[in-house]
């Protein structure tokens, strides 16, 4: 959804429109507060990381969308064979990211485990050109195959809850 504004008489207008927006939001049943570049994992059609309307707002993550994972919905997020990528992610307290088998997940940002990752035996791939990326959280996470790739130099900075 877009709202763009022309000049108008009064502000009135743009005023209702943003007020719309509020309400529409509220009625899809999504109250996280996503920031501008974005994702919040809603779970809403099933646990499939690469249905767009499992995502709010609607539509898979690519590398420069930041993703949450929230502790609230029954279907927590699950990579599949079609694997996923995002910029940063945080998966939050309560929450669970799952990559089943040898599939994958591309990192272009941070990686921030509050809550809970299953890796079976996928790769993490943390990939970056432009900036320091860092692996951190309260809990701890286990990879069974990180890959680090930079291709400027930069540095990663990995916290003590992390296996490899």
């Amino acid at each position: 959804m877009k709202i763009t504004s022309k000049h108008q008489k009064s502000g009135n207008r743009l005023k209702t429109n943003l007020f719309t927006l509020v309400l529409m939001l509220m009625n899809m049943g999504s109250y996280a507060l996503i920031p501008v570049g974005g994702s919040s994992w809603t779970g809403n059609t099933s646990t499939d990381w690469n249905i767009g309307t499992n995502w709010s707002p609607n539509g898979v993550p690519t590398s420069s969308i930041n993703v949450t994972i929230p502790s609230a919905p029954a279907n927590q997020p699950v990579i599949g064979s079609a694997g996923g990528v995002c910029n940063n992610i945080t998966i939050n307290s309560g929450a669970t990211l799952t990559i089943t088998g040898s599939d994958g997940l591309t990192v272009y940002g941070n990686w921030t485990n509050n809550g809970s990752f299953t890796a079976n035996t996928s790769t993490v791939t943390l990939s970056t050109s432009t900036s320091a990326q860092s692996i951190g959280g309260s809990s701890v996470t286990s990879f069974y195959n990180l890959t680090l790739n930079s291709s400027a130099s930069n540095y990663f900075t990995v916290s003590l809850n992390t296996n490899m």
